[in-house]
């Protein structure tokens, strides 16, 4: 084997949204590094980026990714699903 990849994510039922599932379960590492800019989007911080997310990348593959990472609007998180992802 080369190496594992690990992916979470959220998939939120018809009528819930990813704030919902969200709140199921203990609060994501990192998610209190994620800031809002003046239009509305969140982005993750270069502390929330070397602590949590690219912990195990070097400084430079940390930068990289905080520089190209694509801002999630934060009013996504309370819209509610009308059909799931599957």
């Amino acid at each position: 084997m080369a190496g594992l990849l690990y992916v979470s994510g959220l998939a939120p039922d018809p009528g819930q949204s990813l704030g919902d599932v969200s709140q199921q379960g203990p609060a994501a590492p990192g998610g209190q590094e994620l800031r809002p800019d003046a239009a509305g989007f969140l982005s993750i911080t270069r502390k929330g980026m070397e602590d949590h997310l690219g912990h195990d990348l070097s400084a430079a593959e940390c930068r990289l990714l905080l520089a190209t990472q694509q801002p999630l609007a934060a009013g996504a998180t309370g819209e509610k699903v009308t059909a799931a992802a599957w």
